[in-house]
């Protein structure tokens, strides 16, 4: 309602300033023992007097109104030009780990994730053997997480659909620009001659608190990734 009226406010003006007059025109009706009777010139005289005030205020009211307006587009550029100088783009990349990782290889991959049916482990790296690789080589990645921005991402988040369609996390914290992070994915495996599309779900905040998210659709068969498409962040919540 208050945000209605300041919406509103020289409309309501306008309205009050001419029901004022009114109001004491129905008055003149009424029987008040009264010194000097008002006769018609004088009420004349009266709206004379009072309309050429009032239209005498009317460019001042909307001068004010511009100045406001002006104001607050100019606050809203502002704001916007500094939510954008400090955005955060979280890119999320999804590589065919094409030889099992060792030695000096091996120490840029800081977690090891196992999707296991309708849940997602975090292991640490040393569980990831060249045994399991062996095995099938295909259903390990390279999962890839930066931030191409120039802010920081805060409570950045990255989901993914188990087979009930209940999302569960896979990497959850924040990510600085300076900051390249690399674990090792493995999928749950694909038969041959079968696809799969893996949807993962980013979100984070700016330090404005604005909240982003994004889409990685990468699909996959049982020799690897075949498509990959990101999609570029969406403002879904401005504070």
């Amino acid at each position: 309602m208050l945000q209605w009226i300041k919406k509103h406010a020289i409309l309501l003006c306008i309205l009050t300033a001419l029901l004022f007059p009114a109001v004491v025109n129905l008055f003149m009706y009424v029987p008040l023992p009264t010194q000097n009777a008002l006769k018609a010139p004088d009420w004349l005289d009266f709206w004379g007097s009072y309309l050429g005030s009032f239209l005498g205020c009317i460019p001042a009211l909307l001068a004010l109104h511009e100045s406001r307006r002006q104001g607050r587009q100019q606050h809203e550029e502002s704001m916007e030009a500094r939510r954008c100088s400090l955005i955060p783009i979280v890119d999320l990349t999804l590589f065919d780990l094409r030889e099992y990782p060792d030695g000096k290889a091996r120490s840029k991959y800081s977690a090891y994730l196992k999707e296991i049916d309708a849940s997602c482990s975090t292991v640490i790296p040393e569980e990831f053997t060249k045994d399991a690789y062996d095995i099938n080589p295909h259903r390990f990645f390279d999962f890839y997480v930066r931030n191409i921005g120039p802010g920081p991402a805060l409570q950045a988040t990255v989901s993914l659909p188990d087979r009930h369609g209940k999302y569960r996390e896979l990497f959850t914290g924040d990510v600085s620009p300076a900051l390249d992070l690399h674990l090792i994915f493995e999928a749950i495996p694909v038969p041959r001659d079968f696809k799969r599309t893996l949807d993962f779900d980013i979100e984070y905040l700016d330090v404005f608190q604005n909240r982003y998210k994004s889409k990685l659709s990468v699909t996959v068969d049982a020799e690897g990734i075949l498509t990959s498409d990101w999609t570029t962040p969406q403002l879904v919540d401005k504070q």
